[in-house]
């Protein structure tokens, strides 16, 4: 009978001892739920960064390094016990508090309150390890893995680019991304953008114009080049090279001079520097050059596609500081405006 007894109390020992552990986990989460998981003072804030494919271990670690956790054991059991784990682990800035529990903090996570929209914004730019440079410090984009990227003629191929005409593909703007936003979301994201922008009415305006989008690029780049000063004289510009193309004249665009001799900070151009042979003088060569001169921001595009409609056919530098020019109708008005200006630079000692 003694030994029935005994049965029947180890089994009910076992029974609230497999009770018990089944229990434990609960009763763990219950009591950690309300307490403060950060090393933080109660009214201090931070911000975390959570990259892009990172797992609980990883994320627990960011937060103890950063932060501070009081138990990164305990952070890493609640977080699991939730089911913080795989596509709940959303990249992105997360601002965390020392106010924060358990709880708190897990959901804040899993809810992925850190998918960050972020600004970013590039303009006149010189190169595409430039182009690199500059987005990656504006979001999770790596600079030397984008300039990889960006260096690759597949990859430039795969967009209808190549070395020379790649970069036309990052029309200079401003943008939203989510910040976790590697190189590869960055190209594939200025492609649509790219796509849009020729979508539709700039599209059509190009056709109206006999251009492709590459020769209007080309075409901003030169007004561009032309009037870097005041840019509310580009669509002036732009139409004065479009009465030239379509009269079937030379351009001649003292910037294509400047840029088939590799002197972009020649102040003055002389009958010398005329001469150049180079597909980008525009003064010994009809029509456009190959290629863009510079890296043409969208407005200049856009100034260009949408210019000015006048008789111009002829502009020259004003004999003022101000920044623009005086445009001709007839050479003869030119050659008056050309010798004042000739005259100002030689009392200005410029030559």
């Amino acid at each position: 009978m003694r030994w029935i007894v005994t049965v029947i109390l180890l089994l009910l020992l076992g029974g609230l001892g497999f009770v018990g552990y089944k229990l434990y986990p609960y009763y763990r989460l219950y009591e950690l739920k309300d307490t403060r998981v950060l090393k933080l003072k109660s009214n201090e804030k931070k911000a975390i960064f959570i990259p892009i494919g990172a797992k609980l271990k990883q994320v627990t670690e960011l937060l103890n390094h950063n932060v501070g956790l009081k138990n990164p054991e305990d952070f890493s059991f609640f977080a699991n016990a939730k089911h913080y784990e795989g596509r709940r682990i959303v990249p992105g800035k997360y601002r965390v508090s020392g106010a924060m529990t358990y709880n708190k903090l897990v959901n804040h996570l899993r809810a992925g309150n850190g998918r960050l929209s972020v600004k970013v914004s590039f303009h006149y730019l010189k190169d595409l390890k430039e182009l690199a440079g500059k987005v990656s410090a504006q979001i999770y984009a790596d600079g030397k893995r984008l300039y990889k990227m960006l260096s690759d003629p597949k990859v430039q191929e795969k967009y209808g680019f190549d070395k020379k005409t790649f970069k036309l593909m990052f029309l200079p703007d401003t943008y939203r991304f989510n910040w976790a936003c590697d190189a590869r979301c960055f190209i594939e994201r200025m492609a649509k953008e790219y796509r849009k922008f020729w979508r539709g009415k700039n599209g059509r305006k190009a056709k109206k114009l006999g251009l492709s989008h590459l020769q209007v690029a080309t075409l901003a780049s030169l007004v561009q080049a032309e009037q870097s000063v005041k840019p509310d004289e580009w669509p002036k510009i732009a139409g004065l090279y479009i009465n030239r193309l379509k009269r079937d004249m030379k351009l001649e665009a003292d910037p294509t001079v400047k840029f088939a001799l590799g002197q972009p900070g020649l102040r003055r151009i002389l009958f010398k520097h005329l001469k150049v042979d180079s597909p980008y003088n525009t003064y010994k060569y009809k029509g456009l050059p190959p290629g863009p001169l510079n890296w043409p921001e969208k407005r200049a595009i856009l100034a260009t596609l949408n210019y000015a409609k006048h008789d111009y056919i002829y502009m020259c530098a004003k004999p003022e500081y101000s920044g623009y020019h005086n445009f001709s109708k007839t050479a003869k008005q030119h050659q008056r405006y050309a010798k004042m200006y000739h005259r100002w630079l030689k009392k200005e000692g410029i030559r």
